[in-house]
């Protein structure tokens, strides 16, 4: 039986990066109401508890719309879901 001679397969070349539309419009009421929670459960400086809920930042409104955020391609979306302090 005859052994079969492994070639060398050039490297797949990776696509070049697309631009991805954000799932969420960003205008739609689901987007605005996720940014206004997200505004109203966002601690003040130097605080590390939800001025809403009084848990630990982030509660799980903020992280819920925050989710919604970046699903809408918001900039709020990126310190969102880090804690604070």
């Amino acid at each position: 039986m005859a052994r079969k001679r492994r070639t060398a397969v050039a490297a797949a070349v990776p696509p070049p990066p697309v631009e991805r539309s954000p799932v969420v419009a960003p205008d739609s009421p689901l987007a605005v109401t996720a940014r206004e929670l997200l505004a109203a459960h966002t601690p003040p400086e130097g605080s590390t508890t939800c001025p809403r809920c009084e848990v630990p930042d982030p509660c799980a409104i903020a992280r819920h719309a925050s989710i919604v955020c970046l699903a809408a391609r918001d900039p709020a979306e990126e310190t969102a879901l880090a804690p604070a302090g």
